[in-house]
């Protein structure tokens, strides 16, 4: 009848929404067995992997083992440091692929760094920086930066700033006598392994400048002025400009000393040059036992000294000016056992920002107030206009 057919036609509807319902959980199953079959899949390729890459370590390990004997074997040959720093420049491509380093050495003077070494497609560095300048020298351990945007940087770093980079203190028996330096020039070249092995590299570096019993440089030493065991006038305008460049980046001042000893070449005439050159080198040890720390003293040339203050304001320079004016009349020279006369110095004093934003408009500010010094009559100091 036409109700048992409209009986038969509702059985019919919802059994089949029941199977629809059923068909419905067994895909939704299936989904998930397919997802997790397919994230199994991609952790067996992963681990795969994993094992392959300890396959691949010794490889790399036996590597750096080859370079490093022959490194230690050249270096060991050498029979002197600028000779050790050729072979370092010469293997270091080798050793560090994808990378960009420069090797420093520590002045002989205990506080300014050098360029000896570089490799990579970077222009070498040709500064000079202080050791304060280098948190792995500051520390003496490794100073390793994955992300300089990020992080603790230090300020001795060229420009424009690398990605990444480390340094690396290079020490012997308590004793600081360089630094490796290296910066990434791809992406991801500078790993952990890297930087483990760049330790183990300094360290054959560091033993081979003991060997050798050479710290210093030719270079380093032309900063030097033999007489006085100062900083050299090429040292102070390459400090000058360093110090006057962060001056500028951080808003400091930074005072500069121009003193000249009064009536050198009539003291020289009188008493003659050795008697001059023994002047020197005590008035060189008065100034730097007498400066802050940061600051440096130059022997300018004849019986001319600068002195560069980073920090140091215009009031603070002269301040500092007229100590060191009073001080130098109460040196004690002798020349072969007899007392060769007082001393006095004329003085010019200038400063950043008042005086000039460069190098050079500084040392001419500076230069012009000692000559007023002197034009006024001598022993006395002189603030530039």
């Amino acid at each position: 009848t036409e109700e048992s057919l409209r009986k038969s036609h509702s059985e019919l509807q919802a059994l089949l929404e029941e199977r629809t319902a059923e068909l419905a959980k067994v895909k939704a199953v299936l989904k998930e067995e397919v997802e997790a079959l397919a994230n199994a899949e991609q952790r067996l390729e992963r681990s795969e992997q994993q094992v392959e890459a300890p396959q691949a370590e010794p490889e790399l390990h036996t590597r750096e083992l080859l370079l490093l004997s022959e490194l230690g074997n050249l270096l060991r040959s050498c029979s002197s440091a600028d000779e050790a720093y050729q072979v370092i420049a010469r293997a270091a491509p080798n050793l560090f692929p994808n990378l960009v380093g420069d090797l420093f050495v520590v002045s002989p003077w205990r506080n300014l760094m050098g360029a000896v070494a570089h490799w990579g497609k970077v222009v070498p560095d040709q500064r000079t920086f202080s050791l304060a300048d280098c948190w792995a020298l500051r520390t003496g351990r490794v100073h390793w930066v994955e992300n300089t945007h990020a992080a603790l940087l230090c300020r001795h770093l060229r420009k424009p700033v690398p990605e990444a980079y480390v340094c690396v203190p290079m020490i012997a028996t308590g004793e600081v006598l360089g630094l490796l330096h290296l910066t990434q020039s791809e992406e991801g070249a500078l790993t952990p392994a890297t930087r483990r092995f760049a330790a183990t590299v300094a360290e054959y570096i560091a033993m081979a400048l003991v060997h050798l019993k050479q710290p210093g440089t030719p270079r380093l030493q032309s900063l030097c002025d033999t007489l006085t065991g100062l900083f050299n006038r090429r040292y102070l305008a390459d400090f000058l400009e360093l110090e006057l460049d962060r001056s500028l980046k951080s808003r400091r001042p930074l005072g500069i000393i121009m003193l000249d000893v009064d009536n050198f070449s009539a003291f020289n005439d009188t008493f003659g040059q050795e008697a001059g050159d023994a002047l020197l080198r005590e008035l060189g040890r008065f100034l730097q036992s007498n400066i802050r720390e940061g600051d440096i003293a130059c022997r300018y040339g004849g019986g001319v000294f600068g002195l560069v203050l980073p920090g140091g304001s215009l009031e603070v320079t002269q301040q500092r000016a007229e100590l060191m004016r009073e001080g130098v009349k109460h040196l004690v020279v002798s020349h072969r056992g007899e007392l060769v006369g007082q001393v006095s110095v004329s003085i010019g004093v200038a400063a950043f920002p008042e005086h000039g934003r460069s190098e050079a408009a500084l040392v001419r500010a500076a230069e012009a107030a000692l000559y007023e010094a002197k034009k006024e009559g001598r022993d006395r100091v002189v603030v530039a206009q």
